[in-house]
Protein backbone atom coordinates (compact mmCIF):
# COMPACT_ATOMS: atom_id res chain seq x y z
CA UNK A 1 0.00 0.00 0.00
CA UNK A 2 1.62 3.55 -0.99
CA UNK A 3 1.92 5.47 1.75
CA UNK A 4 -0.08 9.20 2.05
CA UNK A 5 2.36 11.73 2.30
CA UNK A 6 1.03 14.85 3.35
CA UNK A 7 1.06 18.21 2.34
CA UNK A 8 3.40 20.68 3.99
CA UNK A 9 1.91 23.78 4.89
CA UNK A 10 3.65 27.42 3.93
CA UNK A 11 1.98 29.35 6.38
CA UNK A 12 2.40 27.52 9.80
CA UNK A 13 3.30 28.50 13.13
CA UNK A 14 6.65 26.84 13.82
CA UNK A 15 9.55 26.29 16.17
CA UNK A 16 12.73 26.20 14.87
CA UNK A 17 13.01 22.14 14.76
CA UNK A 18 9.94 22.29 12.78
CA UNK A 19 11.32 24.25 10.52
CA UNK A 20 14.55 22.40 10.15
CA UNK A 21 12.13 19.58 9.62
CA UNK A 22 10.01 21.22 6.89
CA UNK A 23 12.73 22.30 5.06
CA UNK A 24 14.11 18.47 5.06
CA UNK A 25 10.52 17.23 3.84
CA UNK A 26 10.11 19.37 1.47
CA UNK A 27 13.27 18.74 -0.48
CA UNK A 28 12.69 15.04 0.00
CA UNK A 29 9.26 15.25 -1.83
CA UNK A 30 10.22 16.80 -4.32
CA UNK A 31 13.83 16.09 -5.07
CA UNK A 32 13.79 15.34 -8.55
CA UNK A 33 12.61 18.90 -9.68
CA UNK A 34 15.22 20.64 -7.10
CA UNK A 35 17.70 19.07 -8.52
CA UNK A 36 16.88 19.16 -12.07
CA UNK A 37 16.01 22.89 -11.50
CA UNK A 38 19.12 23.65 -9.30
CA UNK A 39 21.58 21.99 -11.26
CA UNK A 40 20.25 24.07 -14.44
CA UNK A 41 20.56 27.59 -13.07
CA UNK A 42 24.07 26.55 -10.58
CA UNK A 43 26.33 24.10 -13.41
CA UNK A 44 26.78 26.92 -16.01
CA UNK A 45 27.49 29.64 -13.39
CA UNK A 46 30.41 27.64 -11.64
CA UNK A 47 31.61 26.45 -15.20
CA UNK A 48 31.78 30.87 -15.89
CA UNK A 49 33.48 31.21 -12.95
CA UNK A 50 35.74 28.62 -13.44
CA UNK A 51 36.40 29.55 -17.39
CA UNK A 52 36.49 33.28 -15.80
CA UNK A 53 39.40 33.33 -12.79
CA UNK A 54 41.72 30.70 -14.29
CA UNK A 55 44.25 31.38 -11.32
CA UNK A 56 41.82 30.42 -8.84
CA UNK A 57 42.15 26.43 -9.56
CA UNK A 58 45.84 26.31 -8.50
CA UNK A 59 44.61 28.98 -4.96
CA UNK A 60 41.98 25.65 -4.85
CA UNK A 61 43.72 22.97 -4.92
CA UNK A 62 46.80 24.17 -2.96
CA UNK A 63 44.34 25.19 -0.34
CA UNK A 64 43.40 21.39 -0.78
CA UNK A 65 47.26 20.45 -0.26
CA UNK A 66 47.44 22.18 2.86
CA UNK A 67 44.04 20.82 3.84
CA UNK A 68 42.75 24.06 5.10
CA UNK A 69 39.02 23.27 5.87
CA UNK A 70 36.35 25.03 3.77
CA UNK A 71 38.93 27.74 2.67
CA UNK A 72 38.48 25.69 -1.36
CA UNK A 73 35.35 27.94 -1.77
CA UNK A 74 36.16 31.62 0.69
CA UNK A 75 39.54 31.94 -0.94
CA UNK A 76 38.35 31.56 -4.76
CA UNK A 77 35.08 34.31 -3.30
CA UNK A 78 37.28 36.64 -1.08
CA UNK A 79 40.60 37.16 -3.71
CA UNK A 80 38.20 37.31 -7.33
CA UNK A 81 35.64 39.87 -7.66
CA UNK A 82 34.57 38.41 -10.20
CA UNK A 83 33.63 35.01 -8.34
CA UNK A 84 31.57 36.63 -5.63
CA UNK A 85 29.39 38.39 -8.03
CA UNK A 86 28.40 35.20 -9.82
CA UNK A 87 28.51 33.58 -6.70
CA UNK A 88 25.92 36.24 -5.28
CA UNK A 89 23.30 35.80 -8.48
CA UNK A 90 23.65 31.99 -8.34
CA UNK A 91 22.65 32.23 -4.67
CA UNK A 92 19.70 34.81 -5.86
CA UNK A 93 18.99 32.56 -8.51
CA UNK A 94 18.92 28.92 -6.60
CA UNK A 95 16.53 31.05 -3.88
CA UNK A 96 14.05 31.90 -6.45
CA UNK A 97 13.38 28.79 -8.10
CA UNK A 98 13.15 27.21 -4.35
CA UNK A 99 10.77 30.07 -3.54
CA UNK A 100 8.51 29.39 -6.56
CA UNK A 101 8.45 26.16 -5.97
CA UNK A 102 7.37 26.71 -2.99
CA UNK A 103 4.64 29.10 -3.87
CA UNK A 104 3.32 26.36 -6.26
CA UNK A 105 3.46 23.50 -4.19
CA UNK A 106 0.98 25.39 -2.08
CA UNK A 107 -1.31 26.51 -4.57
CA UNK A 108 -1.50 23.41 -7.21
CA UNK A 109 -4.26 20.87 -6.30
CA UNK A 110 -1.66 18.05 -7.12
CA UNK A 111 1.53 19.77 -5.72
CA UNK A 112 4.49 19.47 -7.79
CA UNK A 113 3.57 16.12 -8.82
CA UNK A 114 2.59 17.06 -12.47
CA UNK A 115 4.72 19.93 -13.01
CA UNK A 116 6.88 19.98 -15.54
CA UNK A 117 10.03 21.88 -15.15
CA UNK A 118 9.22 23.91 -18.28
CA UNK A 119 6.11 24.94 -16.27
CA UNK A 120 8.17 25.49 -13.17
CA UNK A 121 11.05 27.54 -15.07
CA UNK A 122 8.25 29.86 -16.62
CA UNK A 123 6.79 30.82 -13.37
CA UNK A 124 10.26 31.24 -11.82
CA UNK A 125 11.85 33.56 -14.27
CA UNK A 126 9.92 36.79 -13.23
CA UNK A 127 10.42 35.85 -9.61
CA UNK A 128 14.26 36.13 -10.68
CA UNK A 129 14.34 38.84 -12.37
CA UNK A 130 12.80 40.68 -9.29
CA UNK A 131 15.05 38.99 -7.26
CA UNK A 132 18.39 40.50 -9.33
CA UNK A 133 16.51 43.63 -9.22
CA UNK A 134 16.61 43.64 -5.56
CA UNK A 135 20.23 42.31 -5.22
CA UNK A 136 21.23 45.34 -7.29
CA UNK A 137 19.80 47.64 -5.20
CA UNK A 138 21.09 45.45 -2.07
CA UNK A 139 24.29 46.03 -3.54
CA UNK A 140 24.11 49.69 -4.02
CA UNK A 141 22.53 50.72 -0.32
CA UNK A 142 25.93 48.68 0.66
CA UNK A 143 28.33 50.45 -1.27
CA UNK A 144 26.61 53.77 -0.45
CA UNK A 145 27.33 52.91 3.55
CA UNK A 146 31.06 51.98 2.80
CA UNK A 147 31.89 54.92 1.33
CA UNK A 148 29.93 56.78 3.80
CA UNK A 149 31.76 55.09 7.07
CA UNK A 150 35.42 54.18 5.26
CA UNK A 151 36.82 55.08 9.23
CA UNK A 152 33.61 53.87 10.67
CA UNK A 153 34.04 49.19 10.78
CA UNK A 154 32.81 48.87 13.91
CA UNK A 155 29.38 51.37 13.17
CA UNK A 156 29.14 49.36 9.41
CA UNK A 157 29.56 45.76 11.23
CA UNK A 158 26.91 46.67 13.63
CA UNK A 159 24.75 47.94 10.70
CA UNK A 160 25.27 44.85 9.20
CA UNK A 161 24.78 42.26 12.13
CA UNK A 162 21.18 44.58 12.52
CA UNK A 163 20.08 44.22 8.52
CA UNK A 164 21.47 40.80 6.91
CA UNK A 165 18.58 38.66 9.22
CA UNK A 166 15.46 41.41 7.58
CA UNK A 167 17.46 41.09 4.38
CA UNK A 168 17.13 37.11 3.96
CA UNK A 169 13.03 37.61 4.24
CA UNK A 170 13.33 39.84 0.65
CA UNK A 171 13.43 36.70 -1.59
CA UNK A 172 10.81 34.69 0.32
CA UNK A 173 8.07 37.89 0.30
CA UNK A 174 8.95 38.68 -3.52
CA UNK A 175 8.42 34.93 -4.39
CA UNK A 176 5.63 34.07 -2.17
CA UNK A 177 3.56 36.79 -2.30
CA UNK A 178 2.61 39.25 -5.07
CA UNK A 179 4.10 42.41 -4.40
CA UNK A 180 6.89 44.86 -5.95
CA UNK A 181 9.92 44.50 -4.73
CA UNK A 182 10.06 48.03 -2.49
CA UNK A 183 6.86 46.37 -1.24
CA UNK A 184 8.63 43.65 -0.46
CA UNK A 185 11.77 45.62 1.10
CA UNK A 186 9.12 47.09 3.87
CA UNK A 187 7.28 43.80 4.61
CA UNK A 188 10.79 41.97 5.25
CA UNK A 189 12.02 44.56 7.54
CA UNK A 190 8.68 44.80 9.48
CA UNK A 191 8.54 41.13 9.90
CA UNK A 192 12.49 40.57 10.47
CA UNK A 193 12.09 42.62 13.39
CA UNK A 194 9.72 41.21 15.10
CA UNK A 195 11.54 38.34 16.36
CA UNK A 196 15.31 39.02 15.49
CA UNK A 197 17.22 36.83 17.61
CA UNK A 198 14.92 33.69 16.51
CA UNK A 199 15.05 34.51 12.92
CA UNK A 200 19.37 34.44 14.12
CA UNK A 201 18.69 31.07 16.02
CA UNK A 202 17.30 29.69 12.47
CA UNK A 203 20.28 31.41 11.00
CA UNK A 204 22.76 29.59 12.91
CA UNK A 205 21.23 26.44 12.47
CA UNK A 206 20.72 25.91 9.09
CA UNK A 207 24.70 27.64 8.41
CA UNK A 208 25.71 24.83 10.89
CA UNK A 209 24.15 22.13 8.54
CA UNK A 210 25.07 23.96 5.61
CA UNK A 211 28.57 23.44 7.03
CA UNK A 212 28.09 19.86 7.34
CA UNK A 213 26.58 19.15 4.33
CA UNK A 214 30.08 20.12 2.87
CA UNK A 215 32.14 17.87 4.79
CA UNK A 216 31.65 14.90 2.37
CA UNK A 217 32.47 16.82 -0.83
CA UNK A 218 35.80 18.16 1.24
CA UNK A 219 37.09 14.97 1.95
CA UNK A 220 36.55 13.36 -1.25
CA UNK A 221 38.63 16.19 -2.47
CA UNK A 222 41.16 15.82 0.18
CA UNK A 223 42.02 12.66 -0.49
CA UNK A 224 41.92 13.33 -4.78
CA UNK A 225 44.35 16.08 -4.05
CA UNK A 226 46.66 13.84 -1.69
CA UNK A 227 46.56 11.17 -4.26
CA UNK A 228 47.39 13.45 -7.33
CA UNK A 229 50.45 15.22 -4.87
CA UNK A 230 51.53 11.69 -4.29
CA UNK A 231 51.55 11.28 -8.14
CA UNK A 232 52.81 13.71 -9.48
CA UNK A 233 54.60 15.73 -7.10
CA UNK A 234 52.29 18.61 -7.55
CA UNK A 235 48.68 19.83 -7.81
CA UNK A 236 49.39 22.39 -10.56
CA UNK A 237 47.41 22.80 -13.69
CA UNK A 238 50.90 23.34 -15.44
CA UNK A 239 52.45 20.25 -13.92
CA UNK A 240 49.71 17.66 -14.48
CA UNK A 241 48.86 15.66 -17.53
CA UNK A 242 45.95 17.29 -19.60
CA UNK A 243 43.87 14.36 -17.84
CA UNK A 244 44.67 15.22 -14.47
CA UNK A 245 44.24 18.75 -15.41
CA UNK A 246 40.55 18.13 -16.32
CA UNK A 247 40.02 15.93 -13.20
CA UNK A 248 41.31 19.06 -10.97
CA UNK A 249 39.19 21.34 -12.63
CA UNK A 250 36.39 18.62 -12.61
CA UNK A 251 36.71 18.75 -8.85
CA UNK A 252 36.92 21.71 -8.29
CA UNK A 253 33.63 22.82 -10.53
CA UNK A 254 32.01 20.07 -8.33
CA UNK A 255 33.05 21.42 -5.05
CA UNK A 256 31.91 25.00 -6.13
CA UNK A 257 28.44 23.38 -7.22
CA UNK A 258 27.54 21.27 -4.11
CA UNK A 259 28.58 24.24 -1.97
CA UNK A 260 26.02 26.30 -3.63
CA UNK A 261 23.16 23.63 -3.61
CA UNK A 262 23.89 22.80 0.16
CA UNK A 263 22.84 26.55 0.39
CA UNK A 264 19.16 25.68 -0.91
CA UNK A 265 18.52 24.50 2.90
CA UNK A 266 19.17 27.25 4.33
CA UNK A 267 17.22 29.58 1.30
CA UNK A 268 14.44 27.25 1.55
CA UNK A 269 13.88 27.02 5.49
CA UNK A 270 13.55 31.00 5.01
CA UNK A 271 10.92 30.04 3.34
CA UNK A 272 9.08 28.68 5.78
CA UNK A 273 10.44 31.07 8.41
CA UNK A 274 8.89 33.58 6.68
CA UNK A 275 5.60 31.48 6.48
CA UNK A 276 5.39 30.82 10.27
CA UNK A 277 5.80 34.95 10.84
CA UNK A 278 3.52 35.68 8.22
CA UNK A 279 0.70 33.56 10.27
CA UNK A 280 1.54 34.90 12.99
CA UNK A 281 1.15 38.48 12.15
CA UNK A 282 -1.94 37.21 10.26
CA UNK A 283 -3.93 35.41 13.34
CA UNK A 284 -2.52 38.66 15.91
CA UNK A 285 -4.30 40.85 13.06
CA UNK A 286 -7.37 38.50 12.79
CA UNK A 287 -7.92 38.41 17.15
CA UNK A 288 -7.56 42.19 16.79
CA UNK A 289 -10.25 42.85 14.00
CA UNK A 290 -12.65 40.20 16.32
CA UNK A 291 -11.96 42.15 19.48
CA UNK A 292 -12.72 45.15 17.71
CA UNK A 293 -16.27 43.63 16.35
CA UNK A 294 -17.20 42.84 19.87
CA UNK A 295 -16.39 46.47 21.57
CA UNK A 296 -18.57 48.32 18.87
Amino acid sequence: MRKIIQRIPLYQKRNIGEIINATFDFLKENKRLWFIGSTAILLPLCALMLMMESNVVDDITYDLYYLTLLTHISSALVENAFAVVVATVAMQLTGAWLWTMQDLYANQPERLRTLTVRQALTAWLPKAGKMLLAGIIIVSINLFISILLQSGQLFLTLIILLTVPPVLLIGPVICLEKVGVWDAFTKAFRLGYKEYFRLIGVLLCMTLIYIALQFSIYWVSVLVSLLFSTLFGSLSINHLPFWGAVIIQFLVLLMWYVSLMASSFLLLSMGYYYGDLAQKVYDASLENDIENFENL
